[in-house]
């Protein structure tokens, strides 16, 4: 699923790819799936819910008078996640949905590679995933590193691919391209994202700036420190 290596300096707010595959003529897309027809009640998050995210399987923050926690999907035991549910809190699984890194699946920076997120083999990994999360028990999922038609070196696929992808997890779990993927998203986690100017209803959980968002100041390795912007 990769191609040869392009090394890239990262940048510190921006994930640089060092490789990836050849883009994909647009028409060549499958075709998004239209939203399952939802059968029960989905969380819905307000605007304004205190969250705390701490990455990296160890959650030593349990104290915090959060309501929402986002955590690793992979490495954050499922003792854990019942821990946190168990206080009648959300539990909110990240994991790259964009991206592996050789020797650990769709985790971290250093040697990470952007996957084809048009192969059907891709798909039907992160549909496993996204029954793994369902099984441990998360309430939500932030996948992350959709956006890599965005980065700057240009060398992920377009717009469309990543709108198309976005349907496709959607109906899995019944930047630019926000306004696209709105119908088909119930709440968004971003970071680093100050100029999104769309008059929405969707509830934000944002990192490092405030505009109206549930925004906390995190360090860079997303551990458990935490300055709340209330």
């Amino acid at each position: 699923m990769l191609t040869k290596e392009h090394p890239v300096a990262p940048k510190p707010t921006t994930l640089s790819p060092i490789a990836v595959l050849p883009p994909t003529p647009t028409n060549e897309l499958p075709a998004p799936p239209k939203p399952t027809t939802l059968t029960k009640t989905v969380w819905q998050p307000t605007a304004g819910t205190i969250w705390q995210i701490e990455l990296g399987g160890t959650v030593s923050d349990l104290i915090h008078p959060a309501n929402v926690f986002d955590v690793d999907h992979y490495d954050t035991p499922a003792a854990t996640i019942k821990t946190v549910k168990g206080n009648v809190k959300k539990t909110v699984c990240y994991f790259s949905a964009g991206t592996s890194e050789k020797g650990s699946p769709l985790q971290g920076w250093p040697g990470e590679f952007w996957l084809d997120t048009k192969s059907p083999n891709v798909r039907s990994i992160v549909t496993s995933q996204i029954k793994m999360a369902q099984d441990r028990g998360c309430d939500g999922l932030n996948p992350n590193n959709v956006d890599c038609y965005d980065n700057s070196n240009k060398l992920g696929p377009s717009p469309a691919a990543a709108i198309n992808y976005m349907y496709y997890m959607a109906n899995e779990t019944a930047g630019s391209i926000f306004g696209d993927v709105l119908p088909v998203v119930e709440w968004h986690v971003n970071e680093q994202s100050p100029n999104i100017t769309l008059d929405v209803k969707t509830k934000i959980f944002n990192t490092s700036f405030t505009k109206g968002f549930s925004t906390v100041w995190k360090i860079m390795n997303l551990d458990a420190w935490i300055d709340p912007c209330t």
